[in-house]
């Protein structure tokens, strides 16, 4: 989902290189159409399967998503956004 949404954010700045393969006039609608489902579908199938909730019938993919957008967030700020620069990207003017 990150990889499209910043190709539709940066697509003008860096004009991306089109391999043998493309929808042409339909990609920019095709990857805004899979941006709302993986948004809409990643936020559904978080949601318990029935009412009312009990440990039983809970769906714990909200506790393993937390548990590894914890691990994830403390990781960076405890030292890999000190390391971690980046992809440079160098601007070639044709």
């Amino acid at each position: 989902m990150a990889v499209v949404a910043l190709k539709l954010w940066y697509e003008k700045e860096l004009k991306p290189v089109k391999g043998p393969f493309n929808l042409g006039r339909w990609s920019k609608p095709i990857n805004y159409i899979a941006l709302a489902w993986v948004s809409f579908i990643s936020v559904v199938l978080i949601f318990p399967p029935i009412s009312p909730v009990t440990a039983a019938n809970m769906n714990y993919a909200v506790c393993v998503l937390a548990a590894v957008a914890a691990f994830a967030l403390g990781w960076w700020y405890l030292g890999a956004r000190r390391v971690y620069i980046g992809p440079q990207v160098t601007s070639h003017s044709h």
